[in-house]
């Protein structure tokens, strides 16, 4: 029986547990372990229910939204009967956006009315370039649908630049956001560039538009393409709950605060795993009795490296230094990638228009907007302020915290205080957040930093030269290491997040998860070890790039 270690138990190993799972023939039999080194599932996905919010009013810390097109993500989400809810619904009718400019005042306000709003867009970003900048989002969206035909049809792909070439993509990674939208648009110093596309970038993954890879910006500009708030979905619960409803229904086996730390090749063939416990198990973890100590070995025929690479080696000759026992490490053979840190705050209050330069009053600003995003160069402390769901008790004291403030004749008809999420490259002052807010309840402040390893990968283009850093030109490989093809035993330590090198999103690294996937099955068939092989696997083609 082959024996599955996935590491990480996050959005990429639990799509990738599915996905393997549901190629299988019924009469396969297949160990699955999933090890996670924190004591919770989810990965980068962590909604505010670990800070003490109830279930019905939890808010998600970091990535909370999905767009209709994501077909991975929606599919996961209906067919685990989860229930999603329209930004726009979530947000009770007040899903229009704001943007702020470099001096920190607002450039662009959307209307209730989508005529205003076109007219308004096309004064201030031009009418040519918001044209051209939709029309490529909808064709990124067009090409990434892609995805799902070739991989429906088993192709898959051992190397970033071939899964991207296959959609006809591949010439984005290469290039920055800058030269792209500065060849597509009137000019990279463009408002649509400068400001519209530089606050989605810093809203989306917390960092600068110009020297971002290209497809990181065609991925945060994706979303306004296909409809803004009207196309974006939220998983009511939190989004952990598709990672925990995707790991149960692949039968995997979950061992929580367990780490990983080595992976190397044995002496039978297969792969020898180093894990150490780093806390008591949780969550209803099943731990096998070889791993009851706190430190063991246990061997495997596949291994998934499904989270961010932990591996120091940046270069060949930083590789050629480690020592034999270091090198022989798989986990070494990854790179890893600098992250982007990024704050999240939570606050119920009533944002002060003055403190964003905005002749708005407190209720037109509080009642009819959901996203404010600020452009590079602004002085304001923050990267974007999103309206959250809200209600219960902790709403309900922000009511009357704010009590003084909706006295005001002029306040009367504000009926609840929204609350608000708060991007941020570092921690938010009470000073601060005092001058931000009119009135807000400091008991109900939620703040938590994304900074181990980080929110997102900082976006760069890949490197050209054959001399950069170990595995990063062409954006990497999704292979590790493969036994050879004779052994009898011995199979391939995958690493979908390599992905992350080109973009990164919750439907990108479902798409690299099924690629994983794909690949596993291919090698299983061609050793034998999956017995009778249903119709759609053997259609499966070979990779075009040969293994």
């Amino acid at each position: 029986m082959p024996r599955v270690a996935v590491l990480g138990g996050g959005v990429s190993g639990a799509f990738f547990a599915d996905s393997l799972r549901s190629r299988l023939p019924h009469e396969a039999t297949l160990q699955l372990d999933v090890f996670e080194a924190s004591g919770r599932l989810g990965g980068r996905l962590l909604d505010s229910a670990v800070y003490g919010d109830s279930a019905d009013h939890a808010v998600e810390m970091g990535a909370a939204m999905f767009i209709g097109q994501n077909r991975y993500v929606a599919h996961a989400v209906a067919s685990l009967g989860l229930e999603s809810q329209c930004r726009a619904t979530s947000t009770k009718g007040r899903s229009r956006l704001l943007v702020l400019g470099k001096d920190g005042a607002p450039v662009f306000e959307e209307s209730k009315h989508k005529v205003i709003t076109l007219y308004r867009m096309a004064k201030r970003f031009g009418l040519r370039d918001v044209s051209k900048l939709t029309s490529r989002g909808l064709e990124f969206i067009a090409n990434f649908s892609r995805f799902y035909e070739l991989q429906e049809r088993g192709e898959a792909f051992a190397s970033v630049k071939g899964l991207f070439q296959s959609v006809s993509m591949a010439q984005y990674p290469p290039s920055t956001c800058e030269t792209v939208l500065g060849d597509m648009l009137s000019s990279a110093s463009s408002s649509a560039a400068d400001e519209l596309v530089s606050a989605l970038m810093r809203n989306n993954y917390g960092q600068a538009w110009r020297p971002s890879g290209a497809l990181c910006c065609f991925t945060a500009v994706a979303p306004l393409a296909a409809g803004g708030s009207k196309a974006a979905y939220r998983i009511v619960g939190g989004n952990a709950r598709m990672v925990e409803g995707l790991f149960a229904r692949s039968g995997a086996v979950i061992h929580l605060n367990t780490t990983v730390h080595s992976v190397t090749t044995a002496p039978s063939g297969r792969y020898r795993l180093g894990i150490a416990r780093t806390g008591s198990p949780s969550g209803g973890a099943r731990m096998p009795a070889e791993e009851s100590s706190e430190q063991a070995f246990s061997e495997y025929d596949y291994v998934v490296l499904a989270a961010p690479c932990a591996s120091a080696i940046k270069s060949a000759s930083d590789a050629a230094s480690q020592s034999e026992t270091a090198s022989s490490n798989l986990l070494g053979r990854c790179t890893r990638l600098p992250f982007q840190v990024v704050h999240t705050t939570l606050v119920y209050g009533l944002i002060e228009p003055r403190f964003l330069g905005s002749r708005l009053s407190l209720p037109e600003l509080n009642g009819g907007f959901s996203d404010i995003l600020v452009a590079d160069g602004s002085p304001l402390p923050f990267s974007s302020l999103g309206m959250q769901p809200s209600g219960g008790a902790q709403a309900e004291a922000a009511f009357k915290t704010c009590a003084k403030v909706l006295a005001s004749p002029s306040n009367t008809k504000i009926k609840e205080v929204p609350r608000w999420k708060i991007f941020s490259e570092a921690p938010l002052s009470g000073e601060t957040l005092g001058g931000l807010f009119a009135c807000h309840d400091e008991n109900t402040i939620v703040h938590h930093p994304w900074d181990a390893p980080g929110a997102y990968p900082q976006s760069r283009p890949w490197p050209s030269s054959s001399d950069m850093s170990v595995g990063l030109k062409d954006g990497g490989n999704f292979i590790l290491h493969a036994s050879n093809d004779d052994a009898e035993v011995g199979g391939m330590v995958l690493y979908p997040s390599a992905v992350e090198s080109a973009t990164s999103a919750m439907e990108v690294m479902a798409v690299a998860a099924n690629n994983a996937a794909l690949l596993m099955h291919k090698d299983l068939a061609r050793r034998g070890s999956l017995g009778a092989v249903p119709p759609t696997a053997g259609r499966s083609s070979t990779s075009k790039e040969e293994l």
